[in-house]
Order: structure tokens, then C-alpha cells, then sequence
């Protein structure tokens, strides 16, 4: 409900985009149903939520509620982990593609900062190096609900504060 409030859709607006009902929107957000699991994921992939962390809040939705302590829903991202593979993409000959590949194969890296890795005109104007990559991942984590345009901005201005006389 908060998504479509703050996107000011209408219930209606969500169902077509969804492809269902307007009482199923209805139902999914008094909780009375669970959307299915595609249908989730489309849904919590619109609202810039990692897939692992959608899944696991889907799960959660299935669980009896004594069970909910149980099972702990949080950024699910291994940064130090992600931060050796992309080092280790950087050594790759052709180190822009091996670090979009790598980005773009984490899924716990949020829709909006894999759609800004997807776009092949942002590798050939920016070029972004290893070190703004690991830059951007790290906002990533910290403040995971950023548009593509956000993204694009925090590099241009991680740039100018590397390079001030630029």
C-alpha cells in the first residue's frame, strides 16, 4: 500500500499493471491473500527490493506468526564478499565487462543498481572504475532503495570529489 501511495497508483492502477483484480490488490494489502510467488517477485522487483530479501518476506507471509522470530528478514548482502570478486573481475582483461557481469549476477544487489549496471551506454560514457563500482555497491547496501538516475548522479559527483579540478 505504501508503494502504490507513494507512486499515487490507484488499486486499479496496480491490477492492470499485474495483471489481476482490483479486489486481489485490495486483498493483497489487508493481507487477507498472498499474491503468488512470480507475482511477488514482479511486485517486490517494482519496489527495488533485492530477490533473496523478497523471497524471504514471502516466506515469511506462509509462516505462522509464533514462527516469524525465526526467520530474520535484513539486507542479505555479503559486501566483503562481493568487494574480492569484483577486485578479482577488475584483474580480468577485459575488466569493465567482468565487473558488470559480476554485479549483474548478485542477487542481492537491488533491481535499480543492476538496471544502472545493465545499461551498456553507462559502461561506454562513464567507465566506471573498480573502485567507483565498489563505491556505488557500498551506497547500495546502506540505502537500497535509490532510482537508476540516483545512481547515475552519485557517480558523477563520487567523480568530483575524486577529482576536484575536473
Amino acid at each position: 500500500m505504501e508503494f502504490r501511495k507513494s507512486n499515487k497508483l490507484t488499486q486499479a492502477d496496480l491490477a492492470q499493471r499485474y495483471e489481476v483484480s482490483g479486489p486481489a490488490v485490495f486483498k493483497f494489502e489487508k493481507g487477507f491473500v498472498t499474491p503468488s510467488l512470480k507475482l511477488w517477485q514482479k511486485i517486490a522487483a517494482d519496489m527495488d527490493i533485492p530477490e533473496k530479501e523478497a523471497v524471504l518476506l514471502w516466506i515469511k507471509e506462509k509462516l505462522p506468526v509464533r514462527m516469524h522470530p525465526h526467520l530474520t528478514i535484513s539486507a542479505a548482502l555479503d559486501v566483503d564478499a562481493l568487494k574480492v570478486e569484483l577486485e578479482k573481475a577488475g584483474k580480468d582483461p577485459s575488466p569493465q565487462e567482468a565487473i558488470r557481469e559480476v554485479v549483474l549476477a548478485n542477487p542481492d544487489i537491488t533491481p535499480s543498481l543492476k538496471n544502472f549496471a545493465s545499461e551498456r551506454a553507462m559502461w561506454s560514457v562513464f567507465k566506471p572504475t573498480l573502485k567507483e563500482v565498489l563505491f556505488l555497491v557500498e551506497i547500495d547496501h546502506h540505502l537500497p532503495r535509490l532510482s537508476v538516475n540516483q545512481f547515475r548522479d552519485l557517480l558523477v559527483v563520487a567523480r568530483a570529489i575524486q577529482n576536484p579540478e575536473d
